[in-house]
């Protein structure tokens, strides 16, 4: 009996050193992964910040870089984004004991409040950033780069002013030719695709799998219908 005692004692022992190198294996993977995370992050935002023009006054090849589009960099941005946000729960779950022992040292009777204060301050920096940042209606309409002509659908893109008509990811490039009256083969020139593109595929497809988005074929639209003015 007391053999086995020892015996068992000895097994969680070595489970219990198994886990613990396993977590540090963890821990250097998930540091590592964040590292890459937080580069790729800086850099992509450094192009789409100060490299690559935004609006529609810039022409549309100037928003490539490296074969992708500003749109398809934004949205590698924002997986980047959710990947950093992964990447840092899991950095805090396996390095929990040491935050909650370095909360107890440095404040002792609060260390509780310390630690869930962390995740409102970090709320509280986002809503710093927001009221340095937010403008209204008149600061957003002195940038406005579209012509007087020219509408917005209910997200507040701007829509070709060709009577008024709102180009949506359901319409296909067929319908958007009969809609506007710019002809299909003349958006897809101008937005690069292939010349034997189907125009009856949906533009949320069409333009993913190409590296576009909805609003480029907007602002190809809208300067067709400035150009017959």
């Amino acid at each position: 009996m007391v053999t086995s005692f020892f015996a068992r004692n000895d097994e969680e022992a070595a489970l219990a050193g198994l886990w613990g190198k396993r977590k540090t294996d963890w821990k250097f993977y998930v540091d590592v992964l964040l590292f890459l995370s937080v580069v790729g992050l800086a850099l992509i935002g450094l192009l789409l910040g100060f490299v690559l023009p935004k609006g529609s006054a810039a022409p549309d090849q100037s928003k490539y870089f490296l074969g992708l589009h500003r749109h398809a960099w934004g949205d590698i941005h924002l997986y980047l984004g959710l990947a950093f946000i992964v990447l840092g729960i899991l950095h805090v779950v396996l390095g929990w004991s040491w935050f909650k022992g370095k909360a107890r040292a440095l404040f002792p009777r609060q260390w509780r409040a310390a630690l869930a204060a962390t995740p409102v301050a970090a709320l509280l920096l986002v809503v710093a950033f927001w009221g340095v940042w937010v403008q209204g209606p008149q600061e957003y309409a002195e940038h406005d780069t579209s012509s007087p002509g020219d509408g917005t659908d209910e997200h507040g893109h701007r829509v070709a002013s060709s009577g008024g008509v709102t180009i949506t990811g359901q319409m296909s490039l067929r319908e958007v030719e009969k809609a506007t009256g710019v002809p299909a083969r003349h958006i897809t020139r101008k937005l690069g695709l292939p010349a034997d593109l189907s125009l009856d595929e949906p533009l949320r497809q069409l333009v993913h799998a190409h590296g576009l988005s909805v609003e480029d074929v907007r602002d190809v639209v809208a300067a067709a219908a400035r150009q017959d003015r």
